[in-house]
């Protein structure tokens, strides 16, 4: 994750309005036996080693499996595991499944969603074929659609085994194969309504950014947080979870020895931000960074962008680092019970 540096912004709405988009299913929020609980992003560069081509933090990626079961079932152990496929060559561990019933499923008392990003994997694919500038006329563009599809679902199913071994009921889906698509890289088509029977069955879906179908280009790379800002729009959790590879948004890159965490901003309806602690960045932000070159999915601005039209819901939105005890607090929502105590930034509405 890039450090985020707010300046002052000549654009009054930094955050534009969302485009409308038609859902096959109406009134989803309703549905739902227990109103959705969180949305999770799992930051690419916090579970995948950034600089190793298609490399998982094996240690990352566990802790955060780990934290996701507490959070969901506080008053249970891990379960029996749910990976029954063979793994790096070894036996399949089935564990005793005539206690299965006993297991962790029938203390499941929360509605999640977890979104993923791409990190080492799709990112060098799709940069090097251009996917996410369309054209699929191009052989090279269609080689490379193909090449970061195999990519980003790879990754996909390796977390969505970390999530079974420790008893989480996850399903991967992705984007393409639910039919979502877009027009000129925004939200055209997302059809809800497979997410939406899987929380009903007692699943915890499982989405990633995604090369898509596109009306207008052919195709595009339609990134993990379009898709979150999109289901928090759909489904109102009660909260929004970014979990990084930092502790939250800084006013400059974190690498710098004076960089400061921003520990709130405000988003006010027009899309402008305030940061209100601490007190010496009292001032309207808008947001500059670098995007790394084999970044396709627009980066640390795009991701804090969405992350403000999700505030501006009314749903507080949480970044923190993936692996602490502060990224618990946060999936178990318990970050405003001692907030000088958490490290992380807090985005959320004025009203």
């Amino acid at each position: 994750m890039e450090g985020v540096q707010p300046k002052s912004d000549p654009n009054p709405n930094p955050v534009g309005t969302p485009t409308p988009v038609p859902v096959a299913t109406p009134s989803l929020e309703t549905s739902l036996q227990t109103p959705l609980r969180c949305i999770v992003k799992l930051g690419g560069a916090a579970i995948t080693n950034k600089y190793e081509l298609e490399s998982v933090n094996e240690a990352n990626l566990s802790s955060v499996c780990e934290q996701l079961r507490e959070a969901m079932m506080p008053q249970i152990g891990k379960g029996i595991g749910m990976d029954w496929s063979r793994r790096n060559g070894n036996e399949i561990e089935l564990g005793d499944i005539s206690k299965i019933g006993e297991s962790s499923v029938d203390g499941l008392n929360s509605n999640f969603i977890v979104v993923h990003g791409a990190g080492s994997f799709g990112h060098f694919q799709a940069s090097k074929s251009g996917v996410h500038k369309g054209g699929l006329h191009s052989p090279l563009v269609q080689a490379g659609f193909v090449a970061t599809r195999i990519s980003v679902t790879s990754l996909n199913l390796e977390i969505v085994r970390a999530l079974a071994r420790e008893g989480i009921p996850a399903v991967g889906m992705s984007p393409f194969a639910c039919g979502w698509s877009t027009r000129q890289r925004d939200i055209a088509s997302a059809d809800a309504s497979q997410i939406m029977d899987s929380l009903l069955a007692g699943f915890v879906p499982v989405l990633h950014g995604d090369a898509v179908l596109d009306h207008a280009l052919d195709c595009t790379i339609l990134s993990g947080d379009t898709i979150i800002r999109h289901l928090a729009e759909l489904l109102t959790p009660k909260y929004v979870i970014f979990l990084t590879d930092v502790h939250g948004v800084y006013d400059r890159p974190p690498s710098d020895p004076d960089a400061v965490l921003l520990k709130e901003i405000v988003v006010k309806e027009d899309g402008s931000w305030t940061v209100v602690k601490p007190d010496l960045l009292q001032a309207e932000k808008g947001v500059e960074i670098t995007v790394a070159a084999h970044d396709t999915t627009g980066g640390m601005e795009a991701k804090i962008s969405e992350a403000a039209i999700i505030a501006k819901l009314g749903i507080d939105v949480y970044i923190t680092k993936v692996g602490t005890e502060h990224s618990l607090r946060a999936l178990r929502g318990q970050v405003h019970e001692n907030l000088d105590d958490w490290l992380g930034t807090i985005i959320r509405s004025d009203r």
